[in-house]
This record gives structure tokens, sequence and C-alpha cells, in this order.
């Protein structure tokens, strides 16, 4: 994998209709040296770029939450508020991708918890009849695990720049939100989700307001609930909302080579300056940005109103056009820049392509099953070299681990039979 210097490779044609079927994660929105380590973990780790890419940005919009908001218009004001879904088999190397990532957030968190437990140590010293007089400590807090709603309400109404919650495993989560019963938790996640207000009354206490309510979400589901989630048709639109990662799925090969430390102490004090950073309330404008910021955005308005466009893609788009916005927020983050470039936004523009492209081959793209069981009864294809046959000939573009898993083979089976059609196909 090349290094790309910031700047290379940038698109100035945003049209997002080309099909991609496996898009490349566009590593060079970061700086060089993030850059790099990104591509040492994936030579020395196998850790797969857009996994480890993707949490960052989590990582990274965790840190920044509410401090700072990209203004478009008076009526169109947002945050870096992004949810992520690592679409992957058990038995790769999706958590350890994520979890090295997320290291130096986690070790945030445990300081934060230290602090606390030393405030509630010097705060119960004080006796008790003045003790009163005394507010009791509140924990700081960036990120969880597995919270209740009333947890994640309690939580923020003490942390107001936001919070994030890693999730090992999705599954849980969207089943609870396609439940009918689920209208309480899925009427708070919808307004984490869009940000602004949220009032909770509860029967005991006085009421929580909490204004600018922020949520990033970061976890994993396999592609077989997910085709299943795809197929129903859940309420409000809770699956368009996600930024869907496909996993490559590749069984790790492991050797004794190992991350240089000086990389993984530089990363950790380039999370921390993010943490420490003072961020501007909102982000400036530069002259020309505002302007090729709408460009793109009415570019994505234009796809959406295709012909050619599926029901399912213009549904998506919409969200699109909002994790534009955030994405240059989470861009001018990255770069602890108080001014939006056209470079920011082309970065932006950059992302946006690459999760519409893994959309179209996950949840978006598991609805071509029907397509490709009439080609398999159209080509007579009933054993798993006449399934690859087929696939290899219709969909000449389709990766061989996406042959193997539509055809319930292995992928050394897509290859054989790759390699003897090869001058064919």
């Amino acid at each position: 994998m090349k290094l790309k210097r910031k700047g290379e490779g940038i698109k100035k044609q945003y049209t997002f209709n080309e099909a991609v079927v496996n898009p490349e994660f566009p590593v060079w929105i970061f700086p060089e040296h993030i850059q790099n380590l990104l591509i040492q973990l994936k030579e020395i780790s196998q850790f797969e770029t857009q996994i480890t890419g993707s949490t960052l940005l989590f990582v990274i919009s965790t840190l920044i939450g509410n401090r700072a908001r990209i203004a478009v218009k008076e009526t169109w004001i947002d945050t870096a508020n992004i949810w992520i879904a690592i679409v992957g088999k058990p038995g790769t190397m999706k958590t350890p991708s994520m979890s090295f990532i997320l290291g130096p957030l986690k070790k945030i968190e445990s300081q934060y918890n230290e602090q606390f437990l030393e405030d509630i140590r010097m705060f119960n010293q004080i006796p008790k009849k003045e003790r009163e007089d005394h507010a009791r400590p509140k924990r700081k807090q960036k990120y969880s695990n597995d919270p209740t709603v009333e947890g994640l309400i309690d939580t923020m109404l003490y942390n107001p720049d936001g919070i994030g919650i890693y999730k090992d495993e999705l599954n849980g989560f969207f089943e609870e939100m396609n439940r009918y019963n689920s209208g309480g938790n899925k009427e708070f996640y919808m307004s984490a989700f869009s940000g602004g207000q949220y009032i909770k009354n509860r029967k005991s206490y006085d009421p929580i307001t909490i204004d600018n309510i922020f949520l990033s979400i970061l976890g994993s589901i396999q592609p077989e609930l997910l085709r299943n989630l795809s197929q129903i048709n859940i309420s409000n639109g809770m699956i368009d909302r996600w930024l869907y990662v496909e996993s490559e799925n590749n069984i790790p090969m492991f050797s004794d080579d190992d991350l240089p430390k000086e990389l993984a102490e530089q990363y950790e004090r380039y999370i921390n300056a993010i943490n420490a950073w003072e961020a501007p309330k909102y982000f400036d404008w530069e002259d020309d940005a505002k302007k090729l910021f709408f460009e793109i955005i009415n570019n994505i308005g234009e796809l959406m109103q295709s012909d050619e466009t599926g029901e399912k893609l213009s549904t998506y788009l919409s969200k699109m056009r909002t994790y534009f916005a955030r994405f240059i927020a989470l861009i001018c983050s990255i770069y602890k820049t108080e001014v939006i470039t056209t470079t920011m936004i082309d970065f932006a523009a950059d992302l946006t392509d690459y999760y519409i492209n893994t959309a179209k081959n996950t949840f978006i793209g598991f609805s071509n099953q029907a397509e490709i069981e009439i080609i398999f009864q159209r080509e007579n294809a009933i054993t798993e070299r006449e399934k690859v046959i087929a696939l290899l000939k219709h969909f000449p573009e389709m990766s061989k681990s996406k042959i193997a898993e539509k055809c319930k083979c292995s992928r050394q089976t897509v290859y054989k039979v790759y390699n003897v059609l090869k001058p064919k196909v």
C-alpha cells in the first residue's frame, strides 16, 4: 500500500455513482504519521485499514463531541457525530484491529476513573455534618461499553460534551431496535443521532433535559444478521443511519514482527493532543469552501433523484448528505484547525464516497441476492463450481471473497475455478 500525501488523488468530479466493489479506505485524509501507522498495522499485524481508519474516526469523534460544530447556515448546525458498523464474520481480525486504535481512549477513560475514585475518597473524608454543603463528585466519562438508555441519559447530564459507545457486537442493539416494544429506546437513539435537545420525564424523579445531545457508536455485526435486517422494514430508518465497513474476512497468518514502539507512542500523544485541544465553538469557512460544499451536496441530491438510483440507495444518500457535513467537522478536528478549507471538503467527499460504496456492498447490496438466484437458475448452476462460474461471468468485478460467500464455498475453490477460466472470463 502506497503512502499518499495530503491532497494526492483527490477527486474533482463528485458524482458518487461509480460502482466500486472493493473501495479503498482513504487513508490520505489523515496526517502523514497516522497514515504510516495504519499502513504499518496492515503490513505487520494484518489489521484491515478500513477497520483501523474507521475506528480512529470514532475515537476522534468521541473525544471532540459537542466541543466543535459546523454551521452550514442558521438552520443547519451539526457536530462530528458518527455511527459505524463493521460488517464481518467471526474469527477474523475485527476486534484486535479496533482494540489497538481504541487503546489511548481506554487509557483516558481509566484516568478519569482514577480521578473520580480519588475525588470520592476526598469527599468521604468530609465530616458528615458538613458533607451536605458539598456536591458529590461526578465521574467524567468519554465512552461506555454496554450502557442502558437510562444510564446514558444520566451520564450525558454530567458530560455535556457527549459520549461514545463501543460494542464489540451490535447484533443485540439492532434486534432491540427492531422490536415493537422498544419505542422508548428507539426514540432516544433517534434523537441522539440527530442531536438537539432531549427531555426525559421520569415517574419518581425530576425531568432531565439534555441540550445538544451527542452520541457516537462503534461496533461490529455479522453479515447474515445485517442481511436479514436489511430485508425487514425497520421503522424510522434506523438501519440507514449507519456507516458500514466491509471486512475482508481474512484469517490472519501471524509472524513475530511487531509494530515499532515509537509509532504506538506517537499515536498515543496524538490522541491526547486531540483530547486536550481547545476546539472552536464553530469552524470558520474559507472563501471558496462553502461554494464547493453546496456543489457536492447538490450532486448527491441529483443522484438521489436519478432514475438509475434504487429506493434503498436514495434513502441512504439522504443520510450521507448529513454525514458529509459531519465529516468536515471531523476532518477539521483531525487537523486541529479552526478553518474549513477546500482541502478539508475534498477529504470529506472522499470519505462520503467510500461509505456510499461500502453501503452498496453491504446492506444495500444484499438486495441483489434475488438476481443472483435467477442467474443460478438460468445457468443451471447447481454445484459449487457451476455457481462460481456463473458469478465470474455475470459479476466480473465481484471480489473472490464475496463470490465464495454467495456460493457458500471456500475462497480456494473460487481461485481454482478462476485460474482455470482466467482467459475466458
